[in-house]
């Protein structure tokens, strides 16, 4: 269900919460923040909302399956959503011990996110290699800062490593 208008809600029935980390993994994607930069005015309005190309997908489905551990270790990641992340463990999204610590030391957030990404330009938006770099490219601010910090565009090299280890 989907409501309001200046700041819309997104609810799930309790047995499809797992869906709200596709949502979110998906939504703050690198390609749906280009999609919407493309369709906004000055508002993120429900009808902006409502025309964005979500996935509708099953629970079984290999993408959902893909992205809901990956959002939850970064989503679960304090006391307040112990509660979900138990939840995603008893639906066999997510292993009960290690994985919702948040991003281990194993795995940094960036390197996740950028998974995450690749997921959703491959899998969710069917783009190749190059459709990608064009849509990182058209992110001048995130590059001028992580170079001033970074001296590289990590999230960008990120992504585009994790994309080609996905489409191999």
């Amino acid at each position: 269900m989907i409501c309001g208008d200046k700041v819309p809600t997104i609810v799930y029935p309790k047995e499809f919460e797992w869906a709200y980390m596709v949502w979110l993994a998906v939504a703050n994607s690198f390609c749906m923040d280009f999609v919407v930069r493309k369709k906004v005015a000055l508002k993120m309005a429900l009808s902006l909302v409502d025309s964005l190309p979500f996935p509708r997908i099953p629970a079984a489905h290999p993408v959902a399956r893909a992205l809901v551990p990956l959002a939850a270790r970064l989503t679960c990641t304090s006391e307040e959503m112990t509660a979900f992340g138990t939840g995603l463990a008893d639906g066999g999204w997510v292993e009960r011990t290690g994985q919702l610590a948040g991003a281990a030391a194993d795995i940094p957030r960036a390197e996740l996110k950028a998974q995450i990404d690749a997921i959703v330009a491959a899998r969710v938006f069917g783009i190749d290699r190059g459709e990608f770099e064009f849509v990182l490219d058209t992110f001048p601010t995130a590059r001028k800062y992580e170079e001033a910090d970074l001296g590289e565009f990590r999230s960008g090299r990120l992504a585009l490593e994790a994309y080609d280890a996905l489409v191999g």
